[in-house]
């Protein structure tokens, strides 16, 4: 699809993983005016609040690598990208499947799917699956959490966690909408899998 411009947004990617493969999730945020300074800002925020919340919970055979963040109201807008030291994981039981992901949504107020997002969490242990394929209640909890977190750390800074709407009634919208985050939620805790972003950098 070519490059939408989204007014006041950009993109923050943070990627995970190790020599042999990478994983990334992406937000969204809106901010009234955007410089580099406060991409910069905004990125580190998310790479130390990962380093934090998230990370203890990660097998030590993957890293926090970055975090990058893409102005997107134009097409040539500036790109940043953190420069902190990569976080390995706190956990040394042996790693789980790299596909299996818990699934994160995130809602907005509004009715529908262009109005919920997902992050797909990876890098877990098979201990944390109970040899099941299942997360426990503590661990969803725990992720959960971490993005509440950040969502308050960053709703300090004015910055706003949102979904990004390009499209209604199957229609590419002119302008995209911005919806606000306002909750985190894993709802199951059978880990699903989402292949087709593994290696993705």
């Amino acid at each position: 699809m070519a490059f939408q411009a989204v007014p006041n947004c950009c993109s923050f990617v943070t990627t995970f993983g190790n020599i042999n493969t990478e994983w990334t999730n992406t937000l969204h945020a809106y901010f009234a005016s955007w410089n580099e300074t406060m991409q910069l800002l905004v990125a580190d925020s998310i790479f130390d609040s990962w380093d934090t919340d998230m990370m203890p919970e990660i097998s030590n055979a993957y890293q926090l690598l970055k975090v990058t963040s893409y102005d997107l109201r134009t097409e040539d807008g500036p790109v940043v990208v953190t420069t902190q030291t990569p976080v390995t994981g706190g956990k040394t039981d042996p790693s789980a499947a790299i596909n299996a992901c818990m699934v994160m949504t995130m809602r907005t107020g509004g009715r529908g799917r262009s109005r919920r997002g997902r992050n797909y969490l990876s890098g877990f242990t098979e201990a944390q699956a109970g040899g099941q394929g299942f997360a426990s209640q503590a661990l969803a909890t725990t992720m959960e959490d971490a993005y509440v977190d950040l969502h308050n750390l960053l709703d300090g800074l004015s910055v706003d966690l949102v979904i990004v709407q390009r499209w209604l009634n199957k229609q590419l919208l002119a302008t995209p909408l911005l919806h606000s985050i306002t909750q985190f939620e894993v709802r199951n805790l059978n880990f699903g899998s989402q292949r087709r972003r593994i290696g993705r950098a």
